[in-house]
């Protein structure tokens, strides 16, 4: 009986946050993300801003996925490799000495650290856990994949929108042009900053 309840706690848990995370993203400016993405120096300019559009919503996505427990093991399965790929970026930053924000929360982010990582591999552990036991609690599995698409597509959207009408306005200017261009009126809409050497490098 407590391992279905565990798995509950679990998949709520961590469901939620990837939902937190994803509409957190999703109400701030695409600008802002941009210059968040590149300040961890991962990916090629060209790919930040659909990056940009595509995090968040598949960070909504893959939590509901985890949360309704969605296509079995399929939606534990999916949540594990969006936290390891954000827990493999974190870690390769904080190897080269980067102080960038984690933007778990958007801009209510903390600066990354060895602790981030670690809970990060906890969260990750619980969600393996969890797909490797399959759905035993309560969960949509039951019903065919089209209604749980339909589902999973409906929530996601209604989330969507609610980030979407409590978003940053964007600035004037676009940093997706220059990377590096910020808008003079926008201090707030910065990521956290990073080594000055390792910007420097970057360019």
């Amino acid at each position: 009986m407590i391992g279905p309840v565990i798995e509950l706690v679990v998949r709520i848990g961590v469901g939620g946050l990837l939902i937190l995370a994803g509409s957190a993203k999703a109400a701030t400016s695409v600008s802002w993300r941009v210059e968040w993405l590149d300040s961890y120096q991962l990916l090629p300019h060209q790919v930040l801003r659909a990056t940009a559009w595509l995090l968040p919503a598949t960070e909504v996505v893959v939590g509901a996925m985890l949360a309704l427990g969605a296509f079995d093991r399929g939606g534990a399965l999916a949540a594990a490799a969006v936290l390891a790929m954000m827990t493999l970026a974190v870690t390769i930053a904080l190897l080269r000495g980067q102080q960038v924000s984690c933007g778990c929360l958007g801009k209510l982010g903390t600066l990354i650290s060895w602790p981030v990582v670690a809970r990060n591999l906890v969260l990750i552990a619980a969600v393996v856990w969890t797909a490797a036991r399959g759905m035993t609690g309560p969960a949509i599995t039951e019903f065919a994949p089209a209604v749980q698409i339909t589902i999973i597509g409906a929530l996601a959207a209604a989330l969507s929108l609610l980030a979407y009408r409590h978003r940053t306005p964007e600035p004037v200017q676009d940093p997706s042009a220059h990377p590096h261009a910020h808008a003079p009126t926008e201090p707030a809409d910065l990521p956290f900053p990073q080594l000055n050497s390792t910007r420097q490098a970057h360019r």
